[in-house]
């Protein structure tokens, strides 16, 4: 008789990291929505004040030209890359996975590598575009704090963890 091939299935670590991989993908773009930076105010005659800034609170201030700092672009470039980058690594990830191919594996590697890149770059400039953002915006009698808020951080943790996901599934 002859012997049956078996199918390969897909490996424990293999489909962990793609759990993981969805769960930085789900992060990642889910910051997009949240709001990207908080601006807190203090005013001489006390009492406080905040208010968030989504990406398209950004995005508006840029229409308007005036006082948005011109690194506040690039923020929202790599905003968007960090997770655009992310859902490829997942992409090729599973592609990866079922059809056995070295050559995505490669891919997925490098794709990994770039979202974890991105995601770091964009928290980076997201404090540059905020600190820039209070230049602009304060005076004598006020105080702001301009910060990276929940969406940033969620964009950057999710990621690097798809990113990190993307790498290490590239390897089985």
């Amino acid at each position: 008789m002859a012997k049956k091939k078996a199918k390969k299935k897909l490996s424990v670590l293999t489909l962990a990291m793609l759990v993981v991989a969805v769960v930085g993908v789900a992060l990642s773009v889910t910051g997009w929505f949240l709001d990207w930076t908080v601006v807190k105010t203090d005013t001489i005659i006390g009492g406080g004040e905040s208010s968030g800034m989504t990406l398209q609170d950004w995005a508006e201030l840029n229409d308007l030209g005036e006082l948005t700092p011109e690194n506040s672009v690039l923020m929202q470039a790599f905003a968007w890359c960090a997770g655009i980058v992310a859902i490829v690594g997942l992409v090729v990830l599973a592609l990866k996975a079922l059809l056995k191919s070295k050559l995505l594996g490669t891919i997925s590697l490098i794709v990994g590598a770039l979202a974890v890149i991105c995601g770091i770059v964009a928290i980076i400039v997201t404090f540059v575009a905020a600190q820039s953002y209070l230049d602009v915006q304060v005076g004598d009698i006020v105080k702001s704090t301009c910060q990276p808020a929940v969406g940033a951080w969620l964009t950057t943790a999710g990621s690097i963890v798809a990113g990190a996901a993307a790498v290490v599934g590239s390897r089985k």
